[in-house]
Order: structure tokens, then sequence, then C-alpha cells
């Protein structure tokens, strides 16, 4: 015990007497600190409040803490609600107006079951570190591209702040992985204001949200950014994702389903498709360029009308695919996925 209060500042530990043995409290918390226990999480078998939290709350141990329920409550506790249906909804007449958000529209198309897990169920989701790197790195090009729309550029020092400020040590598989993301994103802010700092070309619009109607679809997304060069229109999306080569940058903008939309959106507001739209990658510095044709076009609108149609007649039906499966949150859930 002696050794224990040398080597730990004094309240960083506690001794537990009866077993000689001692542990290390530590958290995060600076205002307060919730413990929680529960008497039942599902399973047959009643569960007790774990001794050290009845230490540190100072509860004798003795107390009782639960009343042990009677044999109805037990059987009510796991009977199924009459009537429950895993999708009670009505469907909707062909006629009757249905609005998506561009994410909605793109999880529809990915996997049906996934657009109900996540916008219908609205199970929640972890914290995952490409959300994390994509949001800082957004919100640090939102900021050049602003600063640069007024006739200034940012210096590093600055758009470093703004990336620092948005970052969340979330969802990274160990410190050391964080590391790593963060100082990939320390590059590509380089990458992202040397790029700037040679182009003579001001964004007109900065994440500037649009609506689009495709038949009684009303689709509302967000543009990245939107250039006009001699009267001509440059839409551009940003993207946290890695490419390897200028081959694969332009078949990723070539084949694009939100870039068409965009461009629909620019039609719509400017009179005139874009001239071309642009994906442009942090990591690499990569640009992928691409054009819209009239085809191009009405190949996204029947695509909305197509996933209009499932979402009215309340098709939720999964389409999986090993890699569709590989990056889907509900993949350990979801009867259908392809381990």
């Amino acid at each position: 015990d002696e050794l224990i209060k040398e080597i730990l500042p004094q309240g960083d530990y506690h001794i537990q007497e009866e077993r000689r043995l001692f542990y290390v409290g530590c958290t995060r918390a600076k205002e307060e600190l919730i413990l929680t226990s529960a008497a039942s999480y599902g399973g047959k078998r009643e569960r007790k409040v774990s001794p050290f939290i009845l230490e540190a709350l100072d509860i004798p141990k003795k107390v009782p803490l639960s009343v042990k329920k009677s044999a109805e409550e037990a059987i009510a506790l796991f009977r199924e609600e009459p009537g429950l249906q895993l999708f009670p909804e009505k469907p909707l007449a062909e006629d009757e107006p249905i609005a998506l958000s561009y994410s909605q529209f793109e999880t529809y198309q990915q996997c049906p079951l996934k657009y109900y897990w996540r916008y219908k169920m609205r199970i929640p989701q972890l914290p995952h570190h490409r959300f994390v790197v994509g949001l800082a790195l957004h919100s640090a090009a939102q900021a050049l591209n602003n600063a640069k729309r007024q006739d200034r550029l940012l210096t590093y020092d600055e758009l470093l702040h703004v990336f620092e400020r948005a970052w969340r040590s979330e969802g990274f598989i160990h410190r050391a992985h964080e590391d790593q993301r963060l100082e990939a994103g320390k590059l590509a802010l380089q990458k992202l204001l040397d790029y700037e700092k040679k182009s003579p070309v001001k964004p007109i619009l900065v994440e500037e949200p649009f609506k689009i109607r495709v038949d009684n679809v009303h689709l509302a997304g967000r543009w990245d950014r939107v250039d006009q060069v001699k009267g001509e229109g440059i839409v551009i999306d940003y993207k946290s994702s890695q490419v390897a080569s200028q081959k694969e940058a332009d078949k990723k903008a070539r084949e694009s389903e939100q870039l068409s939309i965009y461009a629909i959106a620019y039609a719509d507001r400017f009179g005139k498709p874009p001239v071309r739209v642009e994906l442009r990658f942090f990591d690499s510095g990569l640009i992928g360029q691409s054009e819209r044709d009239d085809q191009d076009l009405a190949e996204i609108q029947e695509a909305i009308r197509n996933a209009a149609m499932g979402l009215r007649k309340l098709n939720y039906t999964a389409t999986p695919s090993s890699y569709k499966c590989g990056n889907c949150e509900f993949a350990d859930i979801c009867p259908s996925a392809v381990k």
C-alpha cells in the first residue's frame, strides 16, 4: 500500500482492502459523470449493480436496489405488441408529391433497406473517421472559398485553424490512426491552398442550397462551389476519398450521379447547363473533369423517378453486394448482408 501511495498522486488510486488489489480510475469527464445500471438488459436473468458503482457512490452493498418482478410482469416484458408491423406505413399515390434530399436519394440508390434503417427507423450511427476527416476538410475549403470570393486569400495558419476547430476525435481505430489522418489532412490543406494561389478564378457560389423538381419529386441539395469563366459555369464538388490517378479521378467525375443532379440544378438557375463538372480530391490534389449532355441529365431524372416510385410503394428490399455491405454501418444487423 505504501509503494502505491508513493507511485500514484493522492486521489488517483483506490485500494480494495479485502482483495489486496488496486485499480486506477480514469475519465475524460470535466463537469459531470453519469453512472447507469438496469435490472434487465433484455435477457431472462436479472442483473446486479456493479460493486464499483456502489463504492463510487458510497452505497452499502446490502441495500436492495430493485424489486423482483412477478411472473405476470416478466411475461408482459417480453410480450410482442399486437399488430406490430415492420413497415407500418401506407403507400403513397403516384401523383402525391415527395420530398428528398440528395443524401436520401443516394442512400436509396445504394440499398433501399439501408435507407429504411437510416431515415425511417433512424437507427443511430457510430461516428466514422471518414466523416470526421471529410467534415473538417470541407469546412476548411468553405472558409477558403468564401474568403477568395471576397478577394482575400487565407493564410495556411488561418486555414489550419478552421480545420482543427472542425476536427473531432471520434471514429478512429486508435490514436496512431487519428494522428496519421490528421497529418494527411494538413498536407491536403497545403495542396488546396497552393492550387488556389495559382488559380485566378473566384467562386460565385459557396455552399449554396438548391432545389430541383422532377415531375412531382422535390429534391434538395447543396453545391460545394460554382464558378463561372467567360459566362460558362463550372460545378465543383470536393471529395475526401482517395484516388490514385488522373484516369480514376475523371472516371469518378464521369460516373457521378451527384454531379448530374448538380448540373440540372445549375441549368434550372442559370438557364443553361454548366460547361463541365469537377471532383476535386483533397488528398491527392487531383481534379476529375467531365461534361454532362442531355442524355446524362435525362438518365438521372429517370433514376430520381424510379427511386420515388420505390419509396411510394414502400419497397425497402435489400440490394446486397460485397462492396456495398462492406461499407455499410448496418451490415452487422442486416440478414441480407454479404459477409
